[in-house]
């Protein structure tokens, strides 16, 4: 039986490819398999995700088959020889999103996938994957939502794995800490300020800060203004004034002296590095 005939069923979206770096969905769309229909043997160039909406079929991959049933996941590896078959008595329905990028590895190992785990039972996704089952394949569909998307999958995935031990109060409010530095860093801040933000003692917070993190905060503070800064500095085109107030400094000289302490050069050393970078040939 010609696999290929079947394909030609299958129901494509129309996804603008976006060129998006981490995690970049590529295609999707959703195919209802006739009885005992198949893919493959073969080869996909990307990551496939498949999301069974009904029926049964069985996933071969790597010498291993997986039964796979509603509201089932498969994921396939780019480069991998697989087949997948839909059962002869009761042929399944399946949407499929393929996607690539440089931090797919990092958030599928997070998920729990790895080259022994290839499928996952998600039956609270159904409603996400069946509104893509009963769109309309001639709206284009936006790669932002797909991208969305996959990754309320793996964070759903990834919220299955071995949870990690409860944090200690202490460690809580270290964390606290920091996420309000880093969401606050370019305006006033002061560690008394974000002592009362979080609801302790500022010398209890320079205290727990200091064994969790190895700097008190003011220390921290300083070095995540100037490493945001350089970054700004390095991606070329800003100022060193426009730096300083973009971090939090209003006085671009005394911006400039804690740079230097900081990374043992001047901004205007960053900023010329930058351009030399950047200069054409």
């Amino acid at each position: 039986m010609d696999y290929q005939d079947d394909a030609l069923k299958a129901v494509p979206f129309l996804v603008e490819n976006m060129g998006l770096s981490d995690l970049n969905p590529t295609d999707c769309g959703w195919h209802k398999r006739e009885r005992g229909r198949r893919f493959g043997p073969g080869i996909q160039a990307r990551f496939v995700l498949h999301y069974v909406l009904s029926g049964r079929g069985v996933y071969h991959c790597g010498g291993r088959s997986y039964s796979l049933a509603a509201r089932d996941v498969f994921l396939i590896h780019p480069g991998q020889v697989v087949m997948y078959e839909a059962d002869a008595a009761d042929p399944w329905t399946y949407v499929w999103i393929g996607f690539q990028g440089t931090q797919v590895q990092r958030l599928l190992s997070l998920a729990g996938f790895d080259e022994e785990k290839l499928t996952a039972a998600l039956p609270e996704m159904e409603e996400t994957f069946l509104s893509l089952r009963h769109r309309d394949p001639s709206c284009p569909l936006a790669a932002t939502w797909l991208c969305a998307k996959l990754y309320e999958l793996f964070e759903r995935l990834r919220d299955r794995q071995t949870p990690a031990a409860p944090a200690t109060q202490p460690a809580l409010h270290v964390r606290r800490a920091l996420a309000y530095i880093q969401g606050n860093y370019a305006g006033e801040i002061t560690i008394e300020g974000i002592a009362r933000a979080i609801g302790v003692d500022r010398r209890y917070l320079s205290r727990i800060f200091t064994e969790e993190v190895g700097v008190c905060p003011q220390t921290y503070l300083v070095r995540y203004r100037m490493e945001r800064a350089a970054f700004l500095l390095n991606a070329g085109g800003c100022t060193v004034g426009e730096a300083a107030r973009s971090v939090g400094y209003t006085d671009a000289f005394g911006f400039s002296r804690m740079y230097r302490k900081t990374f043992g050069f001047s901004p205007q050393e960053s900023i010329r590095r930058a351009a030399g970078r950047t200069a054409p040939p």
